[in-house]
């Protein structure tokens, strides 16, 4: 330590030194590390443009951006943006006058912009999980495993989510009664898994369902109990009920509403998430081609892919983070594209995936020991999995696939690792002494200690 702090007393000294003898060499290098800075973001962001704090904000942006271009509105209608897609207007609040300099300023806020949509908005942001993290086997398992991954789970699930018709937000009412597989019904032979409906429910599971699949908030974790018995009831998006009611359970609906979508021109349904997160993949793979992979271009890309669900659902649960600037904690507040409905949506269709593999590979006699957020660990061997019909959840999950990779690539699942043996202990708490298995390099280093 008294070392370095020699040698950056030296170095300050040459420093001085030279901003002494020759200013303006001194000058020069001095800025190396902002032209540096401005040449990498002129390379990312385009030359004479102001950019993102943030790749993620950057993410937002873009995707707001292709998001209007679908939804047919003007790039500057900001307010249009806001009405169509998040069912939001801006009000005035009138003008306050400034505290630190004379002038006055108008205070606005964005509001839902009907009774129906607020309630529906309501019921959203209580319906909304994060990703689901299970431990459900602790112990040695000295046989094969497989960690398996949904591929692009989530760019995937937001493929499938529709816009909601805000104007018109209320499809229909339910109310105080008993739900049925058949509110899920679109034909004679045909169910909607993730039909856009949000409920205030009660439920209860056979005993003989292993995974319940209802989550329910505990000090801000989601857990999935037998039954709501003590709770008045909780907020339930419409892919839970379904598989819930696939599997067995009651679901009792003290107030639950089906959504509107919207229609595009050519009257289908209208999905404008899904069009900025293609646009993306597509950018990524020209990325690869044009740079290679590994490349910061794709790299870049790659990071505004994942990152889209989370600008979409950021506060959609309010979150606190520390302002430097400020020196305090302060509300994150929402992104350009936040949007409760398409958050809960989003999540629940890839839990609902998940709990429905981890229910059909019980049924099979498959264990599974291990899930975090996008994939699990089992004994079931790959072509197992993919015979999984996930309750008509794969279907769904296929056809986003096929649109992602221009009808390319259907398969949901990659898998990750294969061990031979495993031992699990906690969530995300797994090892294997193989040198290909789960965590191997963390289990070899103890090993050789």
């Amino acid at each position: 330590g008294i070392q370095k702090i020699e040698v950056a007393d030296v170095q300050k000294e040459h420093m001085l030194q030279l901003l002494g003898n020759d200013p303006v060499k001194f000058l020069n290098y001095a800025s190396g590390d902002s032209v540096v800075t401005l040449m990498y973001t002129s390379a990312l962001y385009g030359y004479n443009n102001q950019p993102p704090v943030t790749v993620t904000s950057s993410a937002a942006r873009v995707m707001k951006k292709n998001m209007m271009e679908y939804l047919g509105l003007d790039p500057l209608d900001t307010d249009g943006f806001n009405r169509k897609y998040r069912g939001l207007e801006k009000v005035s609040h009138g003008k306050f006058k400034l505290p630190d300099r004379p002038g006055f300023c108008e205070s606005t806020s964005l509001e839902p912009i009907s009774d129906k949509a607020c309630f529906v908005q309501r019921y959203a942001s209580s319906a909304y999980h994060g990703g689901y993290n299970c431990c459900s086997e602790v112990g040695f398992f000295p046989y094969e495993t497989h960690d398996y991954d949904l591929r692009n789970a989530y760019p995937t699930a937001m493929c499938l989510v529709p816009d909601i018709d805000w104007e018109n937000a209320v499809k229909f009412h339910i109310q105080n009664r008993s739900m049925d597989i058949r509110d899920f019904q679109i034909s004679d032979d045909g169910f909607n898994p993730i039909a856009p409906f949000i409920g205030y429910c009660r439920f209860e599971f056979p005993d003989s369902v292993r995974f319940p699949c209802i989550p329910v908030n505990v000090d801000g974790v989601p857990m999935y109990p037998r039954s709501s018995e003590g709770l008045d009831g909780v907020y339930v998006a419409g892919p839970y009920i379904y598989l819930a009611l696939r599997l067995g359970a009651s679901v009792f609906c003290e107030n639950g509403y089906f959504l509107n979508t919207l229609l595009t021109p050519d009257m289908h349904e209208s999905r404008s998430l899904s069009y900025a997160v293609v646009q993306f993949v597509r950018d990524r793979t020209h990325a690869v081609a044009k740079h290679g992979k590994h490349s910061l271009e794709e790299l870049i890309l790659k990071t505004m892919v994942n990152s889209g669900y989370g600008k979409n659902s950021q506060n959609v649960v309010q979150k606190s983070s520390w302002s430097a600037y400020k020196d305090k904690m302060e509300t994150l507040g929402c992104s350009a594209i936040t949007n409760p409905v398409s958050a809960m949506m989003t999540t629940s269709i890839v839990q609902c995936v998940l709990l429905a593999s981890q229910n059909q590979l019980h049924e099979l006699g498959f264990m599974s020991c291990s899930v975090t957020t996008d994939g699990f660990i089992t004994d079931c061997p790959y072509d197992g999995l993919t015979k999984l019909d996930l309750f008509g959840f794969r279907r769904c999950m296929e056809q986003a696939r096929l649109f992602l990779t221009d009808g390319k690539d259907a398969e949901l699942w990659e898998e990750k690792h294969h061990q031979n043996d495993l031992i699990n202990f906690t969530t995300r708490g797994n090892v294997s002494l193989l040198t290909h298995g789960v965590c191997a390099q963390q289990c070899e280093i103890r090993l050789y200690e």
